[in-house]
C-alpha cells in the first residue's frame, strides 16, 4: 500500500474484534466487533481529535494503530510502511515513532523507580547513552515538559497528577517519535492543570513536529488542539471535519447531540440540550442500518434498513447520515 506523502498515518478497512468465551473450559462464545471497517488519514503535523461516548471504540482504536491489540482486517500504513506485515525487529523500529499517553500516568509509571529512571528506560533499550550524558539528557526532557531536576530523584508517588502525566510525556518524547497518541491524557486531571498540559503539548507540537491522535470526550478540550475532529459512534467514524466546521455547522445528528451537552463558560448564552434516550447498543449485535437510529431524534424509515455512506458537505467536511442526501 502506498502512502500519500502528506500523511503519516493512513488507515483502510480497519476492524478489530474481541473474542469472548466464558465456563470451565474457556469455550469460545462469540466475537464483539470493537472497530468496524474504518477508514482513517492523519496528515503529518497535524493534531486530528477522535471524539465519542466512553465505548465508542477509541482506545481500541489506539490500542489497534500501536498493535498492542491485533486488527481482524485492514491495513494500517505509517510513514509510508505497511506495519501489519513487519516482523518483531521491524515494528520495535517502528514502535520507537510511535508512542502513547494514558489516560492515568500513574498505571504506566513504575512505582518503585524514581524520575531518572523512569525517563531513562527508553534511552536503555534504545540508545547507547549511559551514565552522565543519559543524565543530561533525562534532565533535559525532564525541562521541556516543565519540571526540574529537583524531581529527578522522586518516585511516582510523590508527584502530583499533573507532574506525573508530564513524566509520561517525557518517556514518551525519549526516542523522538513521530506520532503521539494522546489517550484521554487530561481527564484525570484538575481544570487548571488540564490547560496547562494542553498549552505544553501544543508548543512540543511545534518544538519537536510531532503529530497528534487526540482522543477524548471532552470537547471543550478538542475546539483549542485539534485542526480536524473525527466522530466516533459503535466501532465507525460517522463525521470527519475541520474542527471549525464541527462545531459552527455539525451535520451528524449524534454530533449535535455532543455538541448540546458541552458547558458553554458564559451564563447569558442559552444552548438547546439534545437528550438521547436509551443508550449505547452492545457492539455484540449492533442494530441494523444506521447504528444511531436507535437513539436518534430525527430517524425515518431507511435508517432501520440501510448503513449510510458517507456525504460530501464542502471541502474535507463529511457525514454518514441518510438526511443529507434525501
Amino acid at each position: 500500500m502506498t502512502l500519500a506523502t502528506t500523511h503519516l498515518l493512513q488507515i483502510r478497512g480497519l476492524s478489530t474484534d474481541y473474542i469472548t468465551g466464558g465456563g470451565i473450559l474457556r469455550r469460545r462464545r462469540g466475537t464483539i466487533r470493537a472497530i468496524d471497517q474504518l477508514d482513517l488519514d492523519v496528515a503529518r503535523g497535524e493534531t486530528l481529535s477522535v471524539v465519542g461516548e466512553s465505548g465508542c471504540g477509541k482506545t481500541t482504536l489506539a490500542l489497534t494503530i500501536l498493535l498492542l491489540i491485533r486488527p481482524s482486517a485492514g491495513e494500517i500504513s505509517f510513514n509510508g510502511r505497511d506495519i501489519l506485515a513487519l516482523d518483531r525487529a521491524g515494528l520495535r523500529d517502528i514502535r520507537r515513532e510511535m508512542q502513547i499517553l494514558f489516560q492515568n500516568p500513574f498505571t504506566s509509571l513504575n512505582p518503585r523507580m524514581p524520575v531518572l529512571d523512569l525517563i531513562a528506560e527508553p534511552f536503555l533499550s534504545g540508545t547507547r547513552l549511559r551514565g552522565k550524558a543519559l543524565e543530561r539528557e533525562v534532565a533535559r526532557l525532564l525541562g521541556e515538559v516543565g519540571m526540574s531536576e529537583e524531581h529527578l530523584r522522586r518516585l511516582p508517588h510523590q508527584l502530583s497528577g499533573g507532574q506525573a502525566q508530564r513524566v509520561a510525556l517525557a518517556r514518551a518524547l525519549a526516542l523522538n517519535p513521530k506520532l503521539l497518541i494522546l489517550d484521554e491524557p487530561t481527564s484525570a486531571l484538575d481544570v487548571s492543570v488540564q490547560a496547562q498540559v494542553i498549552n505544553l503539548l501544543e508548543s512540543l507540537r511545534q518544538l519537536h513536529g510531532l503529530t497528534y491522535l487526540f482522543i477524548t470526550h471532552d470537547l471543550s478540550l478538542v475546539h483549542h488542539i485539534s485542526e480536524r475532529v473525527a466522530v466516533m459512534y459503535l466501532g465507525q467514524i460517522v463525521e470527519m471535519a475541520p474542527c471549525e466546521d464541527i462545531f459552527l455547522e455539525p451535520l451528524h445528528p449524534y454530533t449535535r447531540a455532543l455538541l448540546s451537552s458541552t458547558p458553554i463558560p458564559d451564563p447569558d448564552r442559552n444552548r438547546s440540550r439534545i437528550v438521547l434516550r436509551g443508550t449505547i447498543p452492545s457492539p455484540a449485535n449492533p442494530p441494523s442500518g444506521c447504528r444511531f437510529h436507535t437513539r436518534c431524534p430525527a430517524v425515518i424509515d431507511i435508517c432501520k434498513e440501510m448503513p449510510p455512506g458517507p456525504t460530501t458537505v464542502g471541502g474535507e467536511h463529511w457525514a454518514k447520515c441518510h438526511l443529507l442526501s434525501a
